[in-house]
């Protein structure tokens, strides 16, 4: 480690590499926290981020039924379960199932409106659409959660529910 003075006394009275050790994790959480305020990542306290995802009409959101399946759907379904089951608040509305959500969020609809639903599926943060077309990447979760994700494998089981035959 290199020699670095930082103007600071030691009140712990521990010995200098200690000192040293400490000062150099401070810096470097000071140096994260700059980076996090400068990306806007910040969350107020006692302010929870929102996320919401507002899908094309599917037959499940699971991406298990017909004969087809949807690997896309499948890891943002698994993605969007190990963020809840980590206390983020994440929604996903499908607009066969859901449609209030998009009538009531007239960002969205006005999208829809202006776009058509090829625009689908949009992701928003707070309100703020934060990804079109295309459902947010592991990474791109990552960053506004701050959480390490297991990647979004398969989920369990091989069925959505809706029979045996499917959903579609």
């Amino acid at each position: 480690m290199q020699e670095v003075y930082w103007g600071l006394d030691d009140p712990s009275g521990k010995v200098k590499d200690e000192f040293i050790k400490t000062a150099w994790l401070i810096e470097s959480k000071i140096k994260d926290l700059k980076q996090r305020v400068q990306k806007n990542l910040i969350i107020e306290e006692n302010k929870t981020m929102k996320i919401e995802i507002y899908e094309k009409a599917l037959c499940c959101e699971t991406g298990v039924c017909g004969s087809e399946v949807d690997t896309e759907l499948l890891r943002i379904t698994s993605l969007a379960a190990e963020l809840k089951s980590k206390g983020v608040n994440i929604e996903r509305y499908n607009l066969s199932s859901r449609p209030e959500q998009f009538i009531k969020n007239t960002l969205i609809s006005g999208r829809i409106k202006e776009e058509g639903v090829e625009i689908l599926p949009i992701t928003t943060i707070d309100g703020k659409i934060v990804k079109e077309k295309i459902y947010p990447t592991n990474a791109e979760l990552e960053k506004v959660t701050g959480i390490k994700l297991s990647g979004g494998g398969q989920r369990g089981g091989n069925s959505c529910g809706c029979g045996p035959k499917g959903c579609c």
